[in-house]
C-alpha cells in the first residue's frame, strides 16, 4: 500500500463562511494529507472595493501551507458567475435579468428570487427547478442561492460559463476564473 494513490475528488459546498471555517480550524482534510483547493467567496458589492484585510490575510495564510491551492471569487459570491440568458433559457424569457445589473457584484439572489416571482406573478408559468438528484426546489427567497448552483448554473453552456468567468489581468491579459480553479484541482493530481 505504498503507492497508494487515490483520484477521486472529495467536493464539500458550504453552507457559508462558519461551514468553510469549521473544515479548515478543525483541518479535517489536512489529518488525511489530502490536497485542497479552497475556493471562497470574496462578499465585495463592487469592483472598485479592495477585499477586505480579514479575507487577503486568509488568502495568504491558506496558500502558505502545504497541499493547499486557494482562491477568492472575483466577484461577490458563487452565484454570481450565473449566466442571465441561462436563466431566461429556462424560464422560456418569462423570468429576465435587468440588463442594468452589475452582475458581477449585485446580490443576485435576492435579484433572481424578485425576478423569478414577479415573472409568475404576471405569466402564471411554472418554473419547477430540482437538485443534482432531482429533489424539488422550493421557489422562495431563502432558496434563491441555492436554486440559481444547483439549476440554474448547471445549466449553463460552456460559453455562458467562459463569458460569466473571464476577466482581464493586471497584465492586460485575458483570463478564465474557472480554468484557474479546474488547473489548480488537476495539478494537484499532477495531471
Amino acid at each position: 500500500m505504498d503507492n497508494w494513490q487515490d483520484d477521486s475528488i472529495f467536493w464539500t459546498l458550504g453552507g457559508g463562511e462558519d461551514s468553510l471555517k469549521e473544515w479548515i480550524e478543525r483541518g479535517y482534510l489536512n489529518r488525511l494529507g489530502l490536497p485542497q483547493v479552497v475556493i471562497r467567496d470574496s462578499d465585495r458589492s463592487s469592483a472598485a472595493i479592495p477585499l477586505s484585510r480579514k479575507k487577503a490575510e486568509w488568502l495568504e495564510e491558506m496558500n502558505a501551507e502545504d497541499n493547499v491551492t486557494a482562491f477568492i471569487t472575483r466577484k461577490r459570491n458563487m452565484d454570481n458567475y450565473m449566466h442571465p440568458d441561462a436563466l431566461a433559457r429556462l424560464t422560456d424569457n418569462h423570468a429576465v435579468l435587468e440588463a442594468s445589473l452589475d452582475f458581477d457584484f449585485v446580490r443576485i439572489d435576492e435579484e433572481f428570487a424578485e425576478c423569478v416571482s414577479e415573472a409568475r406573478r404576471q405569466h402564471n408559468f411554472r418554473f419547477e427547478p430540482t437538485d443534482h438528484e432531482g429533489n424539488p426546489i422550493e421557489v422562495i427567497k431563502k432558496r434563491a442561492k441555492r436554486i440559481i448552483c444547483a439549476y440554474v448554473m448547471r445549466e449553463m453552456t460552456t460559453e455562458e460559463i467562459a463569458d460569466r468567468a473571464t476577466y482581464v489581468n493586471d497584465d492586460g491579459d485575458e483570463c478564465h476564473e474557472v480554468m484557474e480553479w479546474l488547473d489548480a484541482i488537476r495539478a494537484h493530481f499532477g495531471n
